[in-house]
């Protein structure tokens, strides 16, 4: 039988393998229905070497075996209607059908980009950590899908808290939605490709802006300001962006914020050719390089998102690695978390709860990129 090379996020940690997993030399390694029960191991693993080999059985069946999911008591119930994380799935099944009309069709349908990020509003207003949750956790979507998501929801998150203009948070959405759209059809080929960008992928992505203005205009977006700041979302305050090089006031703020949030996701999601950051080293590496013209945007911007996102992954003096689920408005270094692997190394059967403070505290953070079988709506309490 055939060997099909696998990669580390192709085996979800506490999730049945429905494939055998043998090396090399095809000595199997792992029998079908394992459990990789850490990520270390995972790691091994996949260092020596891992291909998949199905059954004669699996290779024209599928396998009728239900997926096993990590289960905890939800801490308040909610309606079906109210559930963001039903939400957010539906949206990432919407943006294609939008996207291609703009990009393969030319015809940008306002109306439904209008409709998407007040939808995209309302997963906001639903539950706030649950939203910022969505955005950290690691999941299998495609950058060219998840990116447009994340960063409308940081931005309307972070324009809200910040009290801007309901004029501008709209305009902030729409152009937050589509100021890579001109990337859509090569984003997730940049993002998997081994080595760093050669001069012509480079020049596409210095020339994207534009490009992204132009597709917007041809295809009939007419609002001035929503094509401004895409123009001018890459510009710093300095002068040293592009494509205008402008700088000071004649980059508009919201120009400013989505160049922040555009970074900060770029920096913490995985690419194949550079490692992702975690949020607080990213927000680090921002806040020092930071060349927005207003010091309270990039303020506002890291303590809105929080030190310790919810969904971001860390160690705790338990020695338990945990998901951070509620920001703390008050003491930003104490969250409120779910403890999803033991002092072992191994998935907990249901994630605790747990409170940081003087005694159970926060040692550092935790470096996961791949996906874990974890029913993330029933931590949030869906």
């Amino acid at each position: 039988m055939e060997k099909t090379p696998l990669k580390i996020e192709d085996i979800i940690i506490g999730k049945p393998l429905e494939w055998s997993a043998v090396d090399k030399n095809g000595k199997e390694l792992l029998k079908e229905g394992s459990i990789v029960s850490s990520p270390k191991l995972l790691e091994i693993l996949c260092k020596r070497g891992l291909y998949r080999q199905e059954s004669v059985s699996q290779a024209t069946t599928s396998s009728s075996e239900p997926e096993k999911i990590v289960k905890t008591k939800p801490s308040t119930p909610k309606t079906s209607g109210e559930n963001p994380f039903e939400q957010y799935k539906q949206l990432v099944k919407a943006l294609p059908p939008i996207f291609n009309a703009i990009v393969v069709d030319g015809k940008a349908p306002v109306k439904d980009i209008v409709q998407f990020c007040s939808k995209l509003q309302k997963l906001c207003k639903t539950d706030i950590e649950a939203a910022l949750a969505l955005v950290h956790i690691k999941q299998k979507i495609p950058y060219s899908i998840s990116h447009p998501i994340n960063t409308t929801i940081l931005n309307e998150i972070i324009a809200t808290e910040t009290n801007q203009p309901i004029s501008k948070i709209t305009v902030l959405r729409a152009a937050s939605f589509t100021c890579n759209i001109s990337m859509y059809k090569i984003q997730d080929i940049l993002n998997s490709q081994k080595t760093p960008l050669n001069d012509k992928q480079f020049g596409l992505i210095l020339q994207h802006p534009t490009q992204s203005e132009k597709i917007l205009r041809k295809a009939g977006v007419s609002d001035e300001s929503w094509l401004k700041i895409v123009r001018s979302h890459h510009e710093k305050c300095d002068g040293s962006g592009y494509p205008d090089k402008i700088s000071h006031k004649e980059i508009p703020m919201e120009s400013q914020l989505i160049s922040l949030t555009d970074a900060y996701l770029a920096m913490t999601s995985k690419q194949v050719y550079k490692k992702m950051k975690v949020s607080k080293k990213a927000m680090g590496e921002l806040y020092s390089s930071c060349k927005v013209d207003d010091q309270k945007l990039i303020q506002g911007f890291i303590k809105n998102i929080g030190i310790y996102p919810p969904g971001s992954y860390v160690k705790l003096s338990t020695k338990e690695i945990a998901v951070v689920t509620h920001r703390n408005t008050k003491i930003a270094s104490q969250p409120t978390v779910s403890s999803i692997i033991d002092p072992n190394g191994k998935l907990y059967k249901t994630p605790i709860s747990r409170q940081c403070s003087d005694s159970i505290s926060i040692t550092g953070v935790h470096y996961i990129d791949i996906p874990l079988a974890l029913n993330y709506e029933q931590i949030w309490g869906y």
